[in-house]
């Protein structure tokens, strides 16, 4: 446990979260390196997570920067398109 960051509930998280203008978000570190083959395992080796938070995926960042390049940088996704997606994120966040 962190005591910067306590620990909490991913209905917590996920309640708490700037949701970046989008439903149902999720965030991705995405270390972008030169992909002239357009190898499709190389594109999947660039991106980690998925993390709930922002503040998350920073913290796992920052922890785990030697594993990382300089460039390598958080991200938020959209799961909007999702239906199943959407319907886990009002759930968790509907629960108390």
């Amino acid at each position: 446990m962190n005591d910067k960051y306590p620990e909490t509930t991913i209905q917590e998280t996920l309640r708490r979260a700037n949701h970046e203008a989008t439903r149902s978000p999720y965030w991705v570190i995405i270390d972008p390196k030169q992909n002239l083959s357009l190898d499709i395992n190389i594109a999947a080796s660039q991106i980690s997570g998925i993390f709930f938070s922002r503040m998350d995926a920073e913290e796992y960042l920052r922890a785990h920067h030697y594993n990382y390049s300089s460039r390598a940088t958080v991200y938020c996704m959209s799961g909007h398109y999702s239906e199943k997606y959407n319907a886990f994120c009002d759930n968790l966040k509907a629960e108390r």
